[in-house]
């Protein structure tokens, strides 16, 4: 039962993985779309030695879309993908806890928290704090995807600067925390999701993670 309930999380997993390749191959196909029209509109007016008005308003909005695939469409699919990976993540967890928990008196719903990942945390530590000692670097690790979705969902991708220690060694390599300073001088950083290899990361820690679950 443990494998089949397994096959159907990474079933779950693989369908987002889907949408997330696809999006992010889409992106690389459109990059290689728009160098290429950049190109043809160079040769055509080298050959006409002639850079009027013309060309630079075409250039300029074939490059402003191309600005755009970087610094805005990719990254919002992105932070959707943290989305509905961390409420996926969610939804198996409880889950989870409703299978361990259906001999017990003590159910999940009679915990208090503010989320169902922090339900789960505390639910797992009372019913097998040993399974759950074993788990806790994948468990950690979700923790601060968590915070991520948190901060995109109701910061709109901005922490302060008593919230960026929580994130400032988790994000080397992953992700960029761009600094930025108010008009009173109070530093605030923006998360960017500007590194694909975290968004393939994610799926494999989840992954790991639920095998160790349901072994």
């Amino acid at each position: 039962m443990n494998e089949f309930y397994n096959q159907l999380i990474k079933f779950g997993l693989n369908r987002i993985k889907f949408y997330n390749n696809y999006v992010e191959n889409s992106v690389v196909f459109n990059h290689q779309d728009t160098q290429l029209e950049i190109d043809v509109l160079k040769q055509k007016y080298e050959q006409n030695k002639n850079y009027d008005e013309e060309y630079f308003n075409e250039l300029d909005e074939i490059l402003t879309y191309k600005e755009r695939l970087d610094d805005e469409i990719i990254i919002n699919h992105r932070k959707s993908i943290v989305f509905l990976f961390f409420a996926f993540i969610e939804k198996e967890l409880e889950i989870f806890c409703n299978t361990i928990g259906k001999d017990n008196s003590f159910k999940i719903g009679d915990l208090k928290g503010n989320s169902i990942f922090e339900k789960f945390k505390l639910y797992f530590k009372k019913i097998d704090n040993d399974f759950y000692k074993k788990v806790s670097n994948d468990i950690n690790y979700l923790d601060k995807v968590r915070i991520i979705r948190n901060v995109i969902t109701h910061q709109n991708n901005y922490i302060r600067e008593n919230d960026y220690n929580k994130l400032k060694d988790f994000s080397l390599g992953r992700f960029e925390l761009k600094e930025y300073n108010s008009l009173d001088d109070t530093k605030y950083f923006e998360i960017i999701l500007s590194n694909k290899d975290f968004m393939i990361e994610i799926f494999d820690k989840a992954e790991n993670f639920f095998n160790n679950l349901y072994k």
